[in-house]
């Protein structure tokens, strides 16, 4: 706190107690002079001053300061707002010319790109030439999603064919033969039970002509032994035509899910292709130029580091 001295009275008093009475004391400075009397009974008004957070000549400079940091603040946000509005439409856009599968790799390829340039703002965040690295690789990555959403609209997943082999594709075509020629092998059994059944009931025809209406009685009877085999025969048939059903169906089960393997596999194949052409482009843009250096992004961080230094220099 710094006091300013006025000649008087000294008033040292806290906030709340405006109205009390004070004691007048008077100055040390004067009591030990050697003036005259007219002098020594002379009173100092001590006023204590409250110094400002901001000095008055640094105050507009603050202000102005404030005021560009909003402006820049609001721009930030525009540019920010401006951003996401531009990629709804593009997704909008997308969707209706391409299709699930597709656009599911669009947004894994969009969500790279983003985290890509995140990495690169803060590898070179303390870098002199961060807006033009930045700005460099924003345009570069902005060209690789646009070859890459023409790539998707030219090649279609239906016009590329798998040659890898995949061992999972492999064997469940093991398991569908196996299951085809258990099916054929039921056929054939069921084509049995067919013939024992109609020799079956020959024989019955020829022994109720033979023996009588008694011996009809007898075998058309529940208790008797014909009767008996055909019961067993028709729940053998029944059995195997469940049999070859639920076959059919799991033998059209696992075709749809090879076809659903060979169109995931087809995806694959095209997301690591469009994967080494992205990175091819993105090379060659990034590091043009740079063709006969080995290590171009190890020289580009060395020559980097001299940047400040260099400006300086120039400077002086």
């Amino acid at each position: 706190m710094a006091s300013g001295v006025r000649r008087g009275v000294e008033f040292d008093d806290p906030k709340d107690e405006e109205h009390e009475e004070h004691v007048a004391r008077p100055s040390r400075r004067h009591t030990n002079s050697k003036e005259g009397s007219s002098s020594s009974c002379a009173f100092v008004f001590r006023v204590k001053k409250m110094r400002s957070s901001v000095r008055s000549s640094t105050a507009p400079a603050a202000r102005k300061a404030q005021q560009n940091e909003r402006v820049a603040r609001k721009e930030r946000s525009r540019k920010r707002k401006a951003e996401i509005n531009a990629e709804t439409a593009m997704e909008e856009e997308l969707q209706s010319c391409l299709n699930d599968d597709q656009m599911a790799l669009y947004r894994i390829v969009h969500t790279q790109v983003k985290k890509s340039l995140k990495r690169t703002k803060a590898e070179f965040a303390t870098s002199s030439a961060r807006r033009d690295i930045v700005r460099l690789t924003e345009n570069n990555l902005q060209a690789m999603k646009t070859e890459f959403v023409a790539f998707l609209k030219e090649h279609a997943p239906e016009n590329v064919a798998i040659h890898r082999r995949n061992l999972e594709n492999a064997r469940l075509k093991a398991l569908l033969s196996m299951y085809q020629e258990r099916l054929v092998e039921l056929d054939k059994e069921a084509n049995q039970w067919n013939e024992i059944e109609t020799s079956v009931e020959q024989e019955e025809v020829v022994q109720d002509e033979s023996t009588g209406s008694d011996s009809t009685l007898d075998a058309t009877s529940p208790s008797s032994p014909t009767a008996i085999v055909l019961d067993i025969a028709s729940d053998i048939r029944k059995n195997q035509h469940d049999a070859v059903k639920r076959l059919g169906s799991n033998a059209s089960k696992l075709t749809v899910l090879d076809d659903s393997i060979k169109s995931i596999d087809r995806l694959v194949l095209l997301a690591e292709l469009q994967k080494a052409k992205l990175f091819d482009t993105f090379h060659s843009s990034a590091f043009k130029g740079y063709s006969n250096i080995s290590q171009p992004k190890e020289n580009l961080r060395a020559l980097l580091k001299f940047a400040p230094a260099t400006a300086q220099a120039s400077a002086s």
